[in-house]
């Protein structure tokens, strides 16, 4: 197994989706810095960690946006962001944020080919891996 050296934030909601996408990156070879649920607790995961990825659901706790935690963090430097959702549409107003969105349901297997894709792009512009079932690629629209 190849290791990552990049390291990934969770933010979910669901703290059993958040628990299967961690399992399912570190024995993939991520360093999970840690999970959060809220806006404000992604934020601080962010500072503390500053993490070369993120995977951030769109509906957060307490009615929070995560487009909005995405933006934020997109503002304060480089930050490759896969959104995993269900709610994937709503992302299209998102700007100033590279990455994708990987619609739910989705299997483990295709979060770790989308956080790939993600790699590469924000590592050479490009990405030679296939994209998974549901995913599709944002190209730096403004917040």
């Amino acid at each position: 197994m190849s290791r990552h050296t990049s390291s990934v934030m969770i933010v979910e909601d669901d703290r059993e989706i958040a628990d299967l996408l961690k399992e399912t990156l570190e024995e993939a070879g991520y360093e999970v810095c840690g999970c959060a649920e809220s806006l404000k607790e992604g934020l601080s995961l962010d500072a503390r960690f500053e993490p070369a990825l993120a995977i951030i659901d769109i509906h957060l706790a307490h009615d929070e946006s995560g487009v909005e935690l995405a933006c934020r963090l997109s503002r304060r430097r480089r930050l490759g962001v896969l959104f995993a959702s269900s709610h994937c549409h709503e992302v299209d107003s998102a700007g100033e944020i590279s990455g994708g969105c990987l619609c739910k349901p989705y299997k483990p297997a295709d979060v770790l080919r989308a956080l790939r894709i993600v790699e590469q792009v924000m590592a050479r512009g490009t990405a030679s891996e296939r994209s998974p079932r549901g995913f599709r690629l944002l190209r730096n629209q403004s917040c």
